[in-house]
């Protein structure tokens, strides 16, 4: 299932100009082709939880697509705080 992320990430690019990648780090050599194929719409922000999560929230409110991926523990409990204000608090769905 992992290495078939980033493939499923490539075809919805591919049909969906407002799609884009933020990854922390983790897992980029999966996203090889991605960064490739979208270098304008790929994002390592490297070990910065929290600003991925905020930085997520902003691209969604300008009508981006943001796919956020990284360790799933390191999403939710360091970015617990980002998550409510940023994206709770803006009613980001």
């Amino acid at each position: 299932m992992r290495s078939s992320l980033p493939n499923i990430i490539e075809e919805i690019m591919d049909i969906n100009d407002n799609v884009c990648v933020l990854i922390g780090d983790i897992s980029h050599y999966l996203f090889r082709n991605v960064e490739k194929k979208f270098p304008n719409k790929f994002y390592n922000l490297g070990i910065a939880e929290q600003s991925l999560i905020s930085l997520a929230s902003g691209l969604s409110l300008e009508g981006m697509i943001p796919i956020v991926h990284s360790i799933a523990p390191f999403v939710t409990e360091r970015c617990y705080e980002q998550i409510k204000l940023d994206i709770g608090y803006q009613n980001q769905e």
